[in-house]
């Protein structure tokens, strides 16, 4: 198994794609702001993040088809072969998944709940369509990176700093205060 410094060096070694920083800028900013994003205390959180995720995965998933025309164009006028597409065990059962959640979806008597999940949730269709798409893209192009790692860390660091100084009733950002008694078990 190779070790982080065999990682390192093979990372500087290697040239990124502009795929692949586009999804290791979209990944910093997943694993950032998810975490750490909210408006209005934590009233409205999941809307907040829904949006975000909905804004972040869809530029991100614009950006990267950009990319792949643009890479398809050139190969062909370099003359280049074209890459396979190769499906693993894991890329069908998604796609098999995916389809069955679309039927499923499409013959239920709760369209509006279907498509755009329920209020407060919004897990439906159209968010599992952005999840495979992510998956499928991602998958293709992840390249290890310290930074993607580190902020993670860091996100999910202060998340926890805030929960552990919430539980002792210090909250020096000011939304935590506002919240009713019944919901400070959060």
């Amino acid at each position: 198994m190779p070790t982080l410094s065999d990682r390192k060096q093979q990372g500087s070694q290697d040239k990124w794609t502009t795929l692949q920083k586009a999804v290791k800028i979209f990944l910093v900013v997943i694993l950032t702001g998810l975490p750490l994003i909210v408006t209005d205390g934590y009233t409205n959180i999941t809307e907040t993040k829904s949006v975000f995720f909905f804004a972040s995965g869809l530029t991100f998933l614009g950006v990267a088809l950009f990319f792949v025309v643009r890479n398809k164009e050139k190969n062909k006028k370099n003359g280049q072969e074209k890459e396979k597409f190769r499906l693993m065990p894991i890329d069908i059962a998604l796609l098999c998944f995916g389809g069955f959640v679309l039927l499923s979806g499409l013959f239920s008597s709760y369209q509006a709940d279907v498509w755009l999940g329920i209020y407060s949730r919004y897990q439906g269709i159209l968010t599992l369509a952005v999840y495979i798409l992510i998956y499928f893209v991602v998958s293709r192009n992840y390249k290890y990176s310290d930074i993607i790692l580190f902020t993670a860390v860091l996100a999910f660091a202060v998340v926890s700093l805030l929960g552990v100084l919430n539980c002792f009733d210090i909250d020096f950002i000011g939304f935590y205060s506002r919240l009713a008694a019944k919901y400070k078990t959060i």
